[in-house]
C-alpha cells in the first residue's frame, strides 16, 4: 500500500465516504489512477468501492484492536502527549482511559511528583510498576481481550466513587451533530463514570476524528473542557468550538475560528 492510498484510507476513516472526483482534486492525480488506487484497496478488503466513488469497509462499531491503533498514527500521538503532560500538576489526580494516545502520555508524566493516576488500561499499569512515585489506582472488572482494558458493572460502579482532576479520554469520534463517540458499549459506560466526577474533561484526539462518527455516543460537544489535537481543526469545527467556549490546544496554541 503506497502513501496516497494510505491517505484514502484516513480519509475514509473521518469520513466515511469519498467520491472518485474528489480524491482526484485532493492528490491532483487523474481518476484513473485513482480508480486503481480503489481497486487495490478494495482487493485488500480495506474499502469498498460504490457508484461514484468508496466508502470504509470498517463499519460503525468495529474498532481496531489496541495493537493496531498504537502503531498508527505515532507522530501524531507524541504531539497530543507532549501537549497534553504540560497541564498535569505535580499532587493532582487524573483519569488515563483505554486510548493508545494515553499509553503515550503516561510515557511523559513518569517523572512527576507525587501524581495519583486512575486507569482501566493494563498497559498504562504496566509502564508505572517502574516508577514508585506514581500511585496507581486500578477498578476490578472483566478484562477485554486484546485491548487490554478493564469494563463491565463492577468496574463503573468503583469508578463512579472516584473524584479526579483531569480525565484525559480518547475516543472514536468527534461530531457536531453526534458529540463524542465511541466503538464499545463497555467502553463508553466507562468513559461516562469518570467524566462525570472530573473537574476537567480533556479530550485526546487527532486530526481525523474530527467530523468522524462512530458506532454510540460517549456525550455532546458542550459536556468537555478542552481538547488537544496534533493539529487545529478546519474552519468549521474551530467556529462550533468557540461557540461552545472549549479550547483546542494545538501545536499552534489555542485553536481559533477565522
Amino acid at each position: 500500500m503506497n502513501e496516497r492510498q494510505q491517505e484514502i484510507l484516513n480519509i475514509l476513516k473521518g469520513h466515511g465516504f469519498a467520491s472518485v472526483g474528489g480524491l482526484s482534486s485532493h492528490f491532483d492525480v487523474s481518476e484513473m489512477t485513482i480508480r486503481r488506487d480503489l481497486q487495490i484497496l478494495e482487493e485488500n478488503s480495506s474499502a469498498r468501492r460504490v457508484h461514484g466513488g468508496v466508502v470504509s469497509a470498517i463499519s460503525l462499531g468495529q474498532e481496531p484492536v489496541f495493537d493496531e491503533r498504537a502503531a498508527s498514527l505515532v507522530e501524531e500521538k507524541k504531539i497530543i502527549a507532549d501537549l497534553a503532560s504540560e497541564i498535569v500538576r505535580d499532587n493532582s489526580v487524573i483519569a488515563l482511559d483505554t486510548g493508545s494516545t494515553a499509553l503515550a502520555l503516561i510515557q511523559r508524566l513518569t517523572s512527576k511528583n507525587n501524581l495519583t493516576i486512575i486507569t482501566t488500561n493494563i498497559h498504562i499499569m504496566l509502564v508505572c510498576l517502574q516508577h514508585p512515585n506514581l500511585k496507581v489506582i486500578v477498578p476490578g472488572g472483566v478484562l477485554r481481550p486484546y485491548e487490554g482494558s478493564l469494563a463491565g458493572a463492577s468496574t463503573v460502579e468503583f469508578l463512579s466513587a472516584c473524584h479526579v482532576d483531569q480525565f484525559f479520554m480518547g475516543v472514536g469520534g468527534i461530531d457536531a451533530k453526534a458529540g463524542v463517540t465511541e466503538y464499545s458499549l463497555e467502553d463508553i459506560a466507562v468513559k461516562r463514570a469518570l467524566a462525570a466526577n472530573a473537574r476537567q474533561v480533556i479530550i485526546l484526539a487527532d486530526s481525523s476524528k474530527f467530523g468522524k462518527v462512530t458506532f454510540a455516543s460517549i456525550c455532546p460537544l458542550d459536556e468537555i473542557d478542552m481538547v488537544i489535537s496534533n493539529e487545529a481543526p478546519d474552519k468549521n469545527y474551530a467556529k462550533i468550538f468557540d461557540r461552545i467556549n472549549i479550547p483546542v490546544i494545538c501545536p499552534q496554541g489555542i485553536s481559533k475560528a477565522g
